[in-house]
């Protein structure tokens, strides 16, 4: 009955939707077997040389599609679906047109600057890029991400509500910075070339900011879980019927559901 149905509806498209989706296949596998035959190396070496030439061009390509794909990776675990497009986009924009610029430039700045004072100690130099870079930069650089990203995002209406994030939200942000970044900071800036510092920084950052989702997605589920009774059937937690009070967590809603197909709607 299904492949019935397929070569039905099969059939019903029309030629150029058959050669469209034709011509698309081909040149998917055209490019694929002409990048497996390139080399890694020769990739490494043609982004390498873009970002000595284009530092610009590359880094904000970089920021753009890592930061863009951290956010979708992060509604993708917490909501099990893309929910905000216009968020997605807003750290595309931020990435190129503020992060990229903003971060390169001032890492061209103190590591053209801070040797001429420390007799050329990489050791020295370091340390106090790194300081600067955490108690100087950084707090400006999350003053300028909450407000522009938060109009980007539409989450502001007046100046005062933006100036109201920054006051409540700064000082945490920061503490919770430094007790990872000024390690990464420390060892990127000694062990790597300048060109690199950012686009590790922005892996490095994706990375982390997915195990937190991970993380975050794990510690709702598990308190909800808690809650549960036993599912004989399965051996797994399944969700007692709740108080019209109790409000479940949405990123363990799947699991929820998952126990309790029949359940759906209840309160």
């Amino acid at each position: 009955m299904e492949k019935h149905e397929k070569k039905l509806h099969a059939s019903k498209e029309s030629p150029i939707k058959k050669a469209t989706k034709h011509i698309a296949r081909n040149v998917v596998n055209a490019v694929t077997e002409q990048v497996a035959k390139v080399p890694v190396q020769s990739y490494f070496q043609w982004y390498q040389r873009g970002l000595l030439e284009n530092p610009y061009m590359f880094k904000g390509l970089t920021s753009t599609t890592l930061k863009m794909l951290s956010d979708m990776t992060g509604q993708l675990i917490s909501e099990g679906k893309v929910v905000s497009f216009r968020t997605m986009v807003s750290f595309g924009m931020f990435g190129f047109f503020i992060d990229s610029p903003l971060c390169h430039n001032w890492y061209a700045f103190v590591n053209r600057v801070t040797p001429q004072y420390t007799g050329g100690s990489l050791f020295l130099t370091t340390a106090i890029n790194c300081a600067l870079d955490q108690f100087l930069f950084n707090p400006f650089y999350y003053v300028v991400w909450m407000i522009s990203f938060g109009y980007m995002a539409g989450s502001f209406e007046s100046w005062e509500e933006a100036t109201d994030k920054v006051k409540r939200d700064l000082w945490p942000a920061m503490l919770a910075a430094w007790r990872v970044w000024p390690f990464y900071t420390f060892i990127s800036m000694y062990f790597l070339p300048e060109e690199w510092w950012m686009p590790v920084g922005y892996f490095v950052g994706y990375c982390f900011n997915t195990y937190l989702k991970l993380l975050q997605w794990t510690l709702s589920a598990a308190s909800v879980v808690k809650t549960f009774r036993r599912c004989p059937a399965r051996g797994i937690p399944i969700k007692p019927i709740p108080s019209s009070s109790t409000q479940l967590d949405p990123s363990a809603s799947s699991i929820v559901q998952t126990c309790m197909p029949n359940t759906q709607g209840r309160t």
